[in-house]
């Protein structure tokens, strides 16, 4: 079943896939960050000070993208449009960058995968919790 990229509109030959392969490999991702807050840093393998000065509770943080557009006004659509289906196709795409990050030794398997909880006002305006709908 055909479908169409979210981002460019051309045909897709999976519509589950929701962008296609020439946006997927042109998304801006994000190079040098700090692991724990995904703030920029110099090296890679480094926290940033603030990080190393006061560390958050988490260890790691996988960030992808910088908010920008294309992958901003996806998002909003999700958001505020209520398009649940854009939530499978961002899961996928954390997925892809997982799996390219993991095969290339830079993290490994995660003790455990939490949404952070939306709060309770804004469920129920959105109707859902799109954190924990990916």
């Amino acid at each position: 079943m055909a479908g169409y990229c979210w981002l460019c509109h051309q045909t897709l030959k999976y519509h589950f896939h929701g962008i296609c392969h020439y946006c997927l490999k042109h998304l801006p991702y994000l190079k040098r960050v700090c692991h724990r807050c995904a703030l920029p840093v110099e090296q890679f393998t480094l926290a940033c000070g603030r990080c190393l000065q006061t560390p958050p509770y988490w260890h790691n943080l996988l960030a992808i993208t910088p908010y920008i557009p294309p992958l901003s006004k996806l998002i909003q659509q999700y958001k505020y449009e209520k398009i649940t289906q854009i939530a499978f196709i961002l899961a996928r795409l954390f997925l892809l960058y997982w799996q390219q990050g993991y095969r290339q030794q830079r993290w490994r398997k995660p003790d455990i995968i939490i949404a952070i909880p939306l709060h309770h006002g804004k469920h129920w305006q959105r109707g859902f919790n799109q954190a924990s709908l990916i």
